[in-house]
């Protein structure tokens, strides 16, 4: 299994789905990574190109978890403002 099918079975399971992932590889592809699509699909990745320092990987570690928490709190203020919309409307 390859890291694409790993990101995809996680993504694919309830328990993982919005999961942070920090993805570090020897074989970066900058055609994949480059395809909007793909951008899309593995939305709240973090991609590494092998070899990565400690500090580097924690840096990404800390980015992926802070865009993590944003969308929460993003999702959790329009789900409130719906609501406030649907009852004082």
């Amino acid at each position: 299994m390859n890291g694409i099918d790993l990101i995809k079975q996680l993504r694919s399971d309830a328990t993982t789905k919005h999961g942070p992932i920090v993805v570090i590889s020897a074989n970066l592809d900058a055609e994949r990574l480059a395809n909007r699509m793909m951008q899309l699909m593995f939305a709240g990745v973090e991609w590494l190109q092998k070899p990565q320092t400690g500090s580097s990987i924690l840096c990404a570690v800390k980015t992926v978890i802070s865009h993590q928490r944003a969308n929460e709190l993003t999702n959790l203020i329009f789900t409130r403002c719906f609501i406030f919309s649907l009852i004082f409307a």
